[in-house]
């Protein structure tokens, strides 16, 4: 009888740590699909539309990646002043969708390998090989993807342009080289839908609905109207009459701005920008 006991005991712990065992073992399984279901949703290249990196680092790189062409634009930015993606992306008045930062908080041997390779496609590999060694607000898959992207676009296929931004230049300023970074950095499928869109300033700062319209007109949306608020507006939105679009999407990427569906069928535009004061603190263009 005691054997049986026993037995009886010992059948019952190992039951108890099959399960606990099995419950572990579930639960690492579901933390560990819920990470990579946070990083898949998290990215933005969704191989379909132009994706812009900014590369910095004493100088900048631009590039950008365009699968309904099969292209990859890359522009070299020459600056005396260090400069973030963010600054880039305000003084060329072209969408940053994200960057790649080497420098002194980043790791010294990543950024002396990815130095020595101009090729976008090495840069890509070294990135996505060192990935936990990057100073990036790139995910991983991003970077997965941008790299096999690379692999299909022929060298004939690389467009690369240089430009040097003059000292003591005021990063709001117009500049001259606006066609050139129309034809580098368009975005086709905003080309293509021939959204109108109509900005409104109400931030009470000149000129800000004329800068919001370049970036805009650089990424190739259709700016038919610019005017200024006879009243300071508080809150800034992006509104629309029939349904969502693809520009409607891709400006809300860049300006984070709350999207709003209003009835107003005898609207000029197809789309309303708002400038609000609360899109003062944090301005992209």
């Amino acid at each position: 009888m005691p054997n049986k006991k026993r037995k009886s005991s010992d059948n019952q712990s190992l039951k108890l740590a099959l399960i606990f065992f099995i419950s572990v073992f579930t639960l690492v399984i579901i933390a560990v699909s819920l990470k990579v279901i946070s990083v898949i949703t998290s990215s933005s290249f969704n191989g379909k539309n132009r994706f812009t990196i900014a590369i910095i680092k004493d100088s900048s790189d631009i590039i950008s990646f365009a699968p309904d062409t099969n292209s990859i634009s890359v522009l070299h930015v020459a600056s005396k002043k260090k400069l973030t993606g963010t600054d880039v992306g305000k003084y060329l008045k072209i969408p940053i969708d994200g960057q790649v930062i080497l420098g002194q908080n980043s790791n010294q041997e990543f950024n002396k390998l990815f130095l020595q390779n101009n090729n976008v496609e090495m840069q890509m590999r070294i990135t996505l090989t060192n990935y936990y060694a990057v100073n990036t607000s790139l995910t991983i898959i991003d970077v997965a993807r941008l790299w096999l992207f690379t692999k299909t676009v022929a060298s004939h296929a690389i467009y690369v342009k240089n430009y040097s931004i003059p000292d003591n230049v005021d990063l709001s300023s117009e500049l001259t080289i606006d066609k050139i970074l129309s034809q580098l950095f368009s975005d086709s499928a905003v080309s293509a839908e021939k959204v109108s869109i109509q900005i409104v300033n109400g931030t009470g700062v000149s000129g800000l609905g004329n800068r919001l319209a370049r970036l805009i007109t650089n990424m190739g949306g259709n700016v038919i109207s610019v005017s200024t608020s006879d009243k300071l507006i508080e809150t800034s939105e992006i509104d629309y009459f029939d349904k969502k679009n693809y520009t409607l999407e891709k400006l809300y990427s860049i300006l984070k701005f709350p999207i709003k569906k209003i009835d107003l069928s005898s609207n000029i535009s197809d789309l309303i920008i708002i400038l609000g004061k609360d899109s003062l603190p944090a301005l992209v263009f």
